[in-house]
């Protein structure tokens, strides 16, 4: 159990309990508005909604308040222990109403006339509330699949059955209790076997889309480095065109400035003239091609504009929740600035490559005296200790573009606990 439960179960779970609650303060309450008194009512049914409380108490998140090592296994555990009394409380609860003399009730003309239920049939009603049972076989079907449903029926059928056991001889009309188990059951075992084909092709095509997405996020990188590869090569051609061209000019031209300055040394100042213009409009090219090389979205944006963005195609290309909080205004220098949306946008392609996470937040915040870049994921981790596997983490580079800009880099991962990595620049 290396996940937490799905939260759309605890959350139905949870709901079930509160209508569960809901209905026993609303029996209580029509109870006394009918006879004007609290005690009877009380009596009859607080059994059921003290189980629904421990239901809730049980399936509160606990696992976020409290500083627990192992928060997945916290989370199931409580569920299976709330699994299991909400198995056993419906018969729990029949058996407290049957020990629970209607005869209090019945004394008052009111409600006899109100109602006009024999106490048989209302011993009878009460037994409906075992239906209940079915809310905790669809949640175990549906979070633990097959063998969740195998493991609750046999604690639904043999609970149903003892409990017959402990019940006075005359409490029910025992056929009636036959048959009505019978259905019950049998509704249970329907409705888990349902609940488990529907999970079972639900969880396929979310693999299918999973790996559909992957495969998408792999394409959109290869065609990124392609285009990357290709600007390289542009770029490549161009200064061998330009810069080259002008560096090996200026290059002849210094040597004949050094052979004509000792016979003629109007023409080597010509010539070193020239040599000097070569130079200069070479260094206007690689001025405007290391520009070209420049992030484009870091010089057009900024760059907490320019991280936001690089976050928001990630959380678009692939199944990321990212959190974004930002600080617009940072004041870093240029060069720094470079360094900086190198290191956070590796971190930031590193959750998406390898956590295997489904969140990942981008916190920038900014002090007096330096600026902090955090970038985290609830994803797999890895033993920052270890080495990493060639070119894999690409940590060596985050930490020597960090120690290049005086900046502090904090990497702190735990196997299925995530990773966060923390950039402090001093300003």
């Amino acid at each position: 159990m290396d996940k937490m439960p799905n939260s759309e179960i605890l959350f139905t779970y949870r709901l079930a309990a509160v209508f569960k609650l809901i209905g026993v303060i609303t029996a209580v309450g029509v109870g006394y508005i009918t006879i004007w008194e609290f005690g009877p009512t009380f009596y009859r049914w607080w059994s059921a909604g003290f189980s629904a409380i421990i239901l809730l108490v049980l399936l509160a998140p606990w696992w976020d308040w409290l500083p627990v090592n192992n928060p997945e296994k916290l989370a199931h555990s409580l569920l299976i222990i709330g699994l299991g009394i909400g198995l056993i409380s419906p018969n729990a609860e029949l058996l407290h109403s049957v020990f629970q003399p209607y005869q209090d009730l019945y004394a008052f003309p009111q409600f006899v006339e109100i109602l006009k239920f024999t106490p048989d049939q209302v011993n009878n009603i009460h037994g409906f509330g075992q239906m209940f049972i079915i809310v905790p076989v669809i949640v175990a079907t549906w979070q633990y699949r097959l063998k969740g449903m195998l493991w609750v029926m046999p604690i639904a059928g043999i609970s149903y059955v003892l409990v017959a056991f402990l019940m006075p001889i005359d409490a029910f009309n025992w056929y009636f209790y036959a048959v009505r188990g019978f259905v019950l059951l049998g509704i249970c075992l329907v409705v888990g076997l349902v609940t488990w084909m529907l999970v079972d092709m639900m969880r396929a095509e979310q693999e299918k889309l999973s790996i559909a997405n992957q495969k998408l996020a792999e394409q959109a990188l290869m065609m990124e480095e392609l285009a990357a590869s290709r600007e390289r090569n542009r770029l490549a051609r161009e200064l061998h065109d330009t810069l080259a061209h002008s560096i090996s000019g200026a290059t002849i031209q210094l040597q004949a400035v050094q052979t004509l300055i000792k016979v003629n040394s109007d023409e080597a100042v010509v010539e070193l003239k020239d040599a000097q213009k070569h130079l200069k409009d070479g260094l206007a090219e690689s001025r405007r091609a290391i520009a070209m090389l420049r992030d484009s979205a870091l010089e057009r944006l900024g760059l907490p504009k320019a991280l936001e963005f690089e976050a928001t195609k990630i959380a678009e290309r692939s199944e990321l929740n990212v959190d974004i909080q930002i600080t617009e205004e940072m004041g870093l220098p240029e060069l720094t600035e470079q360094a900086v949306f190198r290191i956070i946008s590796s971190a930031m392609n590193n959750v998406e490559r390898h956590a295997n996470a489904s969140q990942m937040s981008l916190h920038i915040s900014r002090t007096s005296s330096s600026c902090t870049f955090q970038v985290s994921d609830d994803g797999k981790g890895f033993l920052v200790d270890a080495a990493p596997r060639d070119g894999r983490f690409g940590l060596i580079g985050m930490h020597e573009r960090a120690e290049l800009i005086g900046a502090e880099l904090q990497i702190e991962s735990q196997l299925n606990l995530g990773t966060h990595v923390t950039l402090i620049v001093p300003t």
